[in-house]
C-alpha cells in the first residue's frame, strides 16, 4: 500500500531544495553560487531558514520508505531493485548530459551518443540476453 503522505513530504522537500538553490544565487554572504552582484539580505534569511532542514528530512523519508519496502521484500530483492534503479538512472542521466552538453545523441557521433550508453546499460543489467 502506497503511503501518499510520504510522497507529499518528498516532493515538498525537493521543492525546498529548489527554492534554496535559487535563493543562494541571490545571497549577500559571498557564497560560491552568487554572481558578482550585490546580494539581497532577505534572501539570506530564507536560505538560513531552509538549509538545516532539507537534507535531514530527505534522509528520514528515505529511511521510512526503505523500512516499508524491506517489510514487503527480502534483503536480496531490495538490494537488486535499488541497484538496478541506480544504474538505470545513472545511464539515463549520463546520456541526457551528453546529449545536452556535447550535442550528440546519435550512435555514429564522435562521443558515442546516448543510444550506445543505453545499450551498454542493458548489457550490464541483463547479461543473459
Amino acid at each position: 500500500m502506497r503511503k501518499y503522505y510520504l510522497d507529499n513530504i518528498r516532493w515538498s522537500v525537493i521543492a525546498l531544495v529548489l527554492v534554496f538553490h535559487v535563493v543562494s544565487i541571490y545571497c549577500s554572504c559571498g557564497a560560491v553560487m552568487s554572481y558578482n552582484a550585490p546580494g539581497i539580505p532577505a534572501m539570506d534569511a530564507i536560505g538560513y531558514l531552509i538549509y538545516p532542514w532539507f537534507m535531514p528530512l530527505l534522509f528520514v523519508v528515505s529511511g521510512i520508505c526503505a523500512r516499508f519496502s524491506l517489510s514487503k521484500k527480502c534483503g536480496r530483492e531490495y538490494i537488486r531493485e535499488r541497484v538496478m534503479a541506480a544504474v538505470g538512472a545513472f545511464c539515463f542521466l549520463s546520456d541526457f548530459n551528453r546529449a545536452v552538453c556535447i550535442g550528440t545523441f546519435l550512435p555514429g557521433e564522435p562521443h558515442g551518443g546516448g543510444i550506445c550508453g543505453i545499450a551498454c546499460a542493458n548489457r550490464i543489467l541483463h547479461p543473459d540476453r
